[in-house]
């Protein structure tokens, strides 16, 4: 896809240039692969989609329980820190 390819259209009429694109390309990605190695790469993505979420989620939670530890220091209630 090029800049010319969305140059001058209304916002509807771009999303539909870019869908029909990518619709294009995963067809013919489908094509060289065929239909059941392509199920197995979807699955791949979204497992690593998921596994990225949940890891940054983890992440986020140790930040809150340290931070709940370091409240417990300075005599403050780490439940009324957590909320």
């Amino acid at each position: 896809m090029r800049e010319e390819d969305l140059g001058g259209k209304e916002r509807e009429e771009m999303v539909e240039v870019v869908v029909d694109d990518g619709k294009g390309g995963y067809n013919e990605k489908e094509e060289e692969l065929g239909e059941e190695e392509m199920g197995e790469l979807e699955k791949v993505v979204v497992v690593r989609g998921v596994d990225c979420k949940w890891m940054d989620d983890m992440d986020r939670m140790d930040e809150v329980r340290e931070g709940m530890q370091v409240g417990g220091h300075g005599q403050r209630d780490p439940v009324g820190e957590y909320e």
